[in-house]
């Protein structure tokens, strides 16, 4: 766990983190961001505050499988032909992981107090 803002002691820095992960989660669970999109920044805001949850994990898998896959932003640096390919693995891959991603998020989102 790394405290990148000096100015903050380390219990403001994990509420900080804590909110931004609350904030990513209902984004999810209310369909405002992917699967694959969600599981990167979740597992990611997940592992300053835990390295060895099982519900963390969860989508650090998920990021694990699609992380070859373009999402977000990163979209915008590739070809649109290779786009129309990648997006039905995308469509597969979000199906697949849909349910599973959803319940870790639920868990989460309760276990963080919302």
């Amino acid at each position: 766990m790394t405290n990148d803002h000096h100015d903050l002691s380390l219990e403001d820095y994990l509420q900080r983190v804590r909110d931004r992960l609350l904030i990513c989660l209902d984004n999810f669970l209310e369909k405002r961001l992917s699967v694959i999109e969600a599981s990167r920044l979740i597992w990611r805001l997940g592992n300053e505050l835990s390295d060895d949850d099982p519900l963390f994990r969860t989508f650090l898998g998920i990021d694990s499988e699609t992380d070859h896959l373009p999402v977000g932003d990163e979209r915008n640096l590739w070809n649109p032909k290779a786009l129309i390919e990648k997006d039905k693995e995308i469509r597969e891959m979000e199906i697949n992981f849909e349910s599973e991603a959803r319940i870790a998020a639920e868990v989460l989102r309760s276990r963080l107090g919302h």
